[in-house]
């Protein structure tokens, strides 16, 4: 409206000062009327661009935001994934050593006497129910005590001496087979005697009935 009444304001001093015909006078009008509405129109223009431009910032904002959120929530998910690679590792690493332990037979040290079995106050029964009167071979192996403690009952060991090596089965207990003692079942009071007392390496192949 301003720019309405300063266009009317030219036009009346133009006439009034200048002497301008009235059809010229209309023409100045006229072109004066569509600069003002271009500059009316261009201004729309403008300020239409200008609340798009906000809007699209805005929502550039809201995107910016969003994805920052999710790069976060993605290097949490990274930290928690590699927390769980190295708990993996370690499971594997424990794993792969009792499986070892556990394919590796179990190796001890131990002192072997031998007996008979007619001992004094022997029945010649084993512990384990096994007659042993008249032999001392029991499905192939020799047959010995062991404390219940360190070989249970059927284990079967490889008892390497100094100049033999044998395999043999725990059918028997004793009362002063405590420890690291093995008593080994032999046919006579003198091979008792001959054989004495020896240190052995005793490797469990079997323990207990397997």
């Amino acid at each position: 409206m301003k720019r309405k009444l300063i266009a009317t304001g030219v036009i009346a001093t133009l006439t009034v000062t200048q002497g301008y015909s009235i059809h010229t006078i209309n023409t100045y009008k006229t072109e004066l009327d569509k600069t003002v509405k271009i500059n009316y129109n261009l201004e729309e223009n403008v300020n239409t661009l200008n609340l798009n431009v906000a809007k699209l910032q805005d929502e550039l904002k809201d995107e910016i935001t969003t994805t920052k959120k999710l790069n976060e929530d993605l290097d949490s998910k990274n930290d928690k994934i590699k927390k769980q690679e190295s708990q993996i590792s370690k499971l594997e690493k424990k794993l792969k050593t009792a499986k070892e332990k556990e394919e590796s037979p179990r190796k001890l040290n131990m002192t072997v006497t031998a007996y008979v079995d007619n001992c004094l106050g022997c029945t010649g029964v084993s512990a384990s129910g096994v007659d042993l009167r008249g032999i001392t071979e029991y499905n192939g192996y020799k047959i010995i005590a062991a404390d219940k403690n360190v070989l249970p009952m059927f284990s079967i060991v490889k008892i390497k001496l100094n100049n033999t090596e044998f395999e043999a089965i725990v059918l028997d207990r004793g009362g002063a087979i405590k420890g690291q003692i093995i008593d080994y079942l032999v046919g006579s009071y003198d091979e008792a005697v001959r054989f004495g007392k020896q240190k052995a390496t005793v490797t469990i192949i079997r323990e207990g009935k397997g």
